[in-house]
């Protein structure tokens, strides 16, 4: 980008120094050099086209490729020029120097640092910014946004659209796909944003819209419609940030007081290096809020009742009531719609939700069933949590802290469908007082911190 432009890339309508009125116009240089102007519609439509149908759970596919080659684009203040060693000019080029005269050329070139400037040259090389970091945007850098506008835009609406599909699920994923969302978004800071939002709303200096009509006779015919805006991704932008934030909480609300702890732990030892997710996810949001111009008063997700440490405690030894329903269905300030005591939604719920007094949220969905017999976690081990549910049935049949299973149910379930045995066991659980739960067993976590108890215990007593 340091070349000079060259008299081909000088815009042909403001070449001559006077129009055909005898009136002197500025002539005004195209900031794309000839090679980026011959590619640019070749990029833009590479970058699209893989944004949009390339896989994205396939690690180094074209979408992962071309979302690179895309972030490389758009910021290229980010390259700076270092310096290397040019070879000696006694030394043929491709050759290696012989062995005896490598020490000695290496002792020349270390002396010839300050005394000679011929042995390096310049080139640029990319320094890739972290998902966190702050964007080097200025507005000196207005007359490339400009020259490349749509792909600032076109290719930002298909990522906001298919990010969505990343998976926000599982820790380790969704740490790798929020720091893919932060990588994109962290380009789009104020000044950015402002500027494009400048253009597309036809408020640009003629200088500015010389270069734009000039981008858009280079790209041809696959120059987007001029009717689009950022807020034209609100949807998309909205989808997507109740997507991470929801299951951001669902993971916090599945942790128990050994991996809050543990996180705790990672926060302080990494210190300054790694941003607390918590304010990350914040920062995330402020960014999307600024750039699709979301109200000041949106709220990604509404307010949860926060778990005590009790509760957290009591889910290590597997006692879980992640789906006792609330007591009260008339809390006039609550967003959910009225449930009853089973879980499901009832007629004056459903008459909230066609009238728009309440919304159902998917956090507002809680576990159907006996939470000791549900599905493997991904934290347990299989064998283990059947053995240990098996026991526990067992030690709680022999010592009637249970009852047993009644014979006309048992008779009729295979005429049950699965929801109607989830609700009965259900409710089974919550009339049982007491009962033991061995099934915290089947976490190795759990299993490492009892022997540790034990085997400090036994080297203390």
């Amino acid at each position: 980008h340091n070349d000079a432009p060259d008299d081909d890339n000088i815009d042909k309508n403001m070449d001559t120094p006077e129009n055909n009125d005898g009136i002197a116009k500025i002539r005004i240089p195209w900031c794309l050099t000839t090679p980026m102007t011959a590619v640019q519609p070749y990029i833009y439509n590479y970058i699209r086209l893989a944004l949009a149908c390339g896989p994205i759970h396939v690690a180094n596919s074209i979408f992962h490729r071309a979302l690179q080659t895309w972030l490389v684009y758009l910021e290229p203040w980010n390259y700076v020029m270092k310096k290397r060693i040019l070879p000696s000019s006694n030394v043929m080029r491709g050759s290696a120097p012989p062995p005896t005269n490598r020490a000695g050329e290496f002792w020349r070139n270390a002396a010839a640092t300050v005394a000679s400037s011929q042995r390096y040259e310049l080139y640029p090389s990319y320094v890739a910014p972290r998902p966190h970091s702050k964007s080097a945007y200025t507005l000196q850098w207005e007359a490339y946004v400009a020259s490349n506008l749509h792909l600032y835009t076109v290719p930002l609406s298909i990522f906001l659209k298919r990010a969505r599909e990343f998976d926000f699920s599982s820790n380790n994923d969704h740490t790798r796909s929020l720091a893919l969302v932060q990588r994109v978004l962290r380009i789009y800071n104020k000044p950015l944003v402002d500027v494009i939002n400048k253009i597309v709303n036809k408020k640009a200096d003629a200088v500015t819209q010389t270069l734009i009509a000039r981008h858009e006779e280079n790209l041809g015919v696959y120059t987007p419609p001029n009717d689009w805006k950022l807020s034209s991704c609100q949807g998309d932008a909205i989808i997507l940030l109740e997507e991470i934030f929801m299951q951001h909480r669902k993971r916090l609300s599945e942790m128990d007081i050994i991996d809050r702890w543990g996180e705790k732990i990672d926060i302080l030892f990494s210190g300054n290096a790694v941003m607390n997710e918590e304010a990350a996810m914040n920062k995330l949001a402020a960014q999307i809020q600024y750039l699709v111009d979301l109200p000041l008063d949106y709220k990604i997700l509404p307010e949860e009742t926060r778990k005590t440490s009790w509760f957290r405690v009591l889910r290590v030894f597997g006692r879980d009531d992640a789906n006792d329903q609330p007591k009260s269905f008339d809390n006039s300030w609550s967003t959910t719609p009225e449930r009853g005591p089973d879980g499901k939604i009832t007629d004056r719920g459903r008459k909230q939700i066609a009238v728009g007094l309440r919304k159902c949220n998917p956090l507002d969905v809680h576990y159907i069933g006996d939470p000791m017999l549900s599905r493997v976690k991904s934290y347990e081990i299989g064998a283990l949590v059947d053995l240990t549910v098996g026991l526990s049935n067992y030690l709680n049949t022999k010592l009637g802290l249970v009852p047993e299973a009644d014979s006309a149910v048992s008779e009729e379930g295979d005429d049950m469908d699965v929801r109607q045995k989830l609700f009965l066991e259900m409710q089974r659980y919550k009339n049982t007082i007491f009962r033991i739960n061995l099934r915290f067993l089947a976490d190795p976590r759990n299993v490492i911190l009892l022997s540790i108890i034990f085997w400090f215990v036994r080297r203390v007593y």
